[in-house]
């Protein structure tokens, strides 16, 4: 009874370790880890419907001159573009992808993407 307690408990760290190892090695397990990671956790909506991925997600920036604004933006479009890359490329169950990216609160971009 003694050996197999230590069996399981051995294999359930093993197992969580292995785990750790391959979401640090930066593999998503998911569209939503997929997208939290892209953007950094800014996160504020995320929502799959109907084959619709709907994210708003925050830009970071230093302030509210126009410098951060536009890297904000620029930054932003970055984000979306590998967002698309990464849907493509692992085949996720999405046709479309509403992104509304904001600073500050105010609607910076907002892009539909259609899937093919």
């Amino acid at each position: 009874m003694k050996l197999t307690l230590e069996i399981t408990l051995v294999s359930l760290i093993a197992l969580s370790c292995a785990f750790f190892v391959y979401r640090m090695l930066g593999k998503p397990l998911g569209l939503h880890h997929t997208v939290t990671r892209i953007f950094d956790d800014h996160i504020d909506v995320y929502r799959v419907k109907d084959g619709i991925l709907t994210i708003r997600a925050e830009a970071e920036g230093w302030d509210g001159t126009g410098w951060s604004q536009s890297n904000a933006q620029r930054d932003g479009l970055r984000k979306i573009n590998k967002l698309y890359a990464a849907v493509v490329m692992e085949k996720y169950l999405v046709k479309q992808i509403d992104v509304t990216v904001t600073y500050y609160g105010n609607k910076q971009i907002e892009q539909t993407l259609y899937i093919k």
